[in-house]
């Protein structure tokens, strides 16, 4: 009985065991099933992870810590030309330029000093710019970003190095550069001081005209406002708040402005442009300054000038009128109403028929000016009114900017007392019991009367375009005879071998002046002041 029973118990505890053991087997089963599972998304995760690392436009490399290549992307052959055995086995320095190599040890070294203090941020990046060498020799640019691998408990074990090609962007970045030199160099050599401010009038930059301008450093500039530091004292962007709406608005507004200089106040006229631009997402205004000081004064001295002559004209005794393409008058000073007896304003518009002006006096100066406007020259012409007053007028064309006749100004003197001078002169040039010769600046005689016959015994036609000095008895007397002559009066005294001698510029000496039968006759000279202006 008792060895049944242990029979008994030996059976269970086998059937016991057996059942565990299956239990464990079936354990074991599911293990290995979610094992095979865990294999199978493994090897798909790989597969897709090598999938990438193999179609990255990238250059993935890693590196243990002596910088040896571990692994690295299949891309290094479409970028550098290298196969992935090629590119493993080349070392960094093979790899760069002596200035990119530089680059990246002085970085390695600064990361691995940092990390050795335990404070730094294990999830770090550093990115490089890199000069990188292909395969055939040539250089391209390579943006390099590093970072650290760590083990579970966070310990340094390699270096994850993801480069991209930015061979264009470094090519578009030096393009850019280039444009913005030239721009500057542009902006720096233009007449105009070029600067932009934000709107609240501080500067954020300007060119080399506009420091030249204000006599300021670039550093100077971008601590200035426009209102505290470039415009005189009471200044206020809310006084200009019209113009400043406008240019909010999109509106180039120009003005002129008082300007200051900041470091010795001085003051100074300038001509502004404002435009609202966008600067970036940025609005700001850019501003063009052109120093006027030069021109202010011009128009100051012009505007002087202006004044001096208005005074003079107004106040001429002369009859000033300034006539137009169609003959209107632009322009007649106070005297016209002396000579017309209609006041100066009737006269502005119209023609002087129009305005109703002598008859005589409307042909002449119609025919005048016509003759200025075509030929471009200066005319003179005299006439004489209904009243018997005669003028004297000189017309003179005044040109535009292109040379063409825009307007024709002419002056008118009164020479009636000339006139009747002259009329008078006439009379007594023949009448006169006097020899007279008139004579040019070169001692030609240009006109003689008949009493010169009696007194030299020449007829006029025979004197007429001679020098004087074959009227003298000798070269010395006739060089002694200071000149130039223009009149010579010779008369008889009672019959004696002697006569008197009447000249402009005459000298002292009495020159001895011969007859043309060889008599001697002595000549008294002295200046009345009389100059022909006109032979009769």
């Amino acid at each position: 009985m008792g060895h049944m029973d242990a029979i008994n118990r030996g059976h269970q505890e086998l059937l016991d065991e057996i059942s565990s053991l299956k239990q464990h087997i079936q354990e074991l089963e599911l293990y290995k099933a979610e094992h095979q599972h865990m294999d199978d998304s493994l090897r798909e995760i790989e597969a897709k992870y090598r999938f990438i690392m193999g179609n990255t436009a990238d250059i993935i490399r890693i590196l243990d810590l002596n910088q040896r290549c571990v692994y690295l992307s299949p891309s290094v052959f479409r970028i550098r030309g290298f196969t992935v055995e090629e590119a493993s086995e080349r070392t960094i320095d093979q790899d760069l330029t002596p200035e990119s190599l530089q680059q990246v040890l002085s970085a390695f070294e600064e990361e691995m000093t940092l990390e050795a203090t335990g404070t730094a941020d294990p999830d770090r990046t550093r990115t490089l710019e890199l000069e990188t060498f292909r395969k055939d020799g040539s250089l391209i640019w390579m943006e390099a970003n590093f970072s650290f691998i760590r083990d579970t408990q966070g310990k340094l074990t390699g270096i994850l190095v993801i480069s991209r090609d930015i061979s264009e962007r470094k090519k578009a970045e030096r393009a850019l550069r280039k444009s913005e030199q030239a721009l500057r160099t542009i902006l720096d050599n233009t007449y105009d001081a070029i600067f932009i401010h934000d709107l609240e009038g501080r500067i954020l930059e300007g060119n080399q005209r506009m420091l030249d301008l204000y006599e300021i450093t670039k550093e100077q500039a971008i601590r200035s406002t426009i209102i505290d530091d470039f415009s005189c004292e009471g200044s206020s962007l809310a006084e200009q708040k019209e113009r400043w709406d406008r240019v909010m608005k999109g509106e180039t507004v120009t003005f002129e402005w008082k300007a200051k200089r900041p470091n010795d106040g001085s003051l100074f006229d300038v001509d502004i442009a404002l435009n609202r631009i966008d600067l970036g997402s940025r609005p700001v205004v850019l501003a063009n300054v052109r120093d006027i000081t030069r021109r202010k004064a011009t128009e100051t001295a012009l505007r002087e000038s202006e004044e001096k002559f208005r005074a003079v004209v107004e106040n001429s005794r002369d009859t000033i009128m300034r006539f137009d393409r169609r003959h209107r008058l632009l322009y007649v000073n106070p005297n016209v109403k002396e000579r017309t007896g209609i006041s100066p304003e009737n006269f502005i518009g119209k023609t002087l028929e129009e305005a109703g002006a002598p008859e005589e006096l409307c042909s002449m100066m119609e025919q005048a000016a016509e003759q200025a406007f075509l030929s471009g020259e200066i005319g003179r012409t005299e006439f004489q009114l209904p009243d018997g007053t005669w003028l004297d007028s000189m017309l003179i064309p005044e040109r535009d900017a292109s040379g063409k006749v825009k307007a024709v100004i002419s002056s008118s003197h009164d020479i009636t007392a000339h006139k009747q001078n002259e009329a008078l002169w006439r009379v007594l040039f023949q009448a006169a019991p006097l020899a007279i010769g008139v004579i040019d600046e070169d001692r030609i005689l240009t006109r003689v009367n008949d009493h010169c016959v009696q007194t030299f015994g020449y007829r006029p036609e025979e004197m007429v375009g001679r020098r004087t000095d074959f009227l003298y008895f000798s070269g010395d007397e006739y060089r002694g005879w200071r000149g130039p002559l223009f009149i010579i009066v010779l008369r008889d005294k009672g019959g004696e071998d002697e006569a008197e001698g009447r000249g402009e510029h005459l000298g002292p000496a009495e020159p001895v002046v011969s007859q043309r039968q060889g008599r001697v006759r002595r000549i008294h000279g002295h200046c009345p002041g009389y100059h022909d202006t006109q032979s009769p």
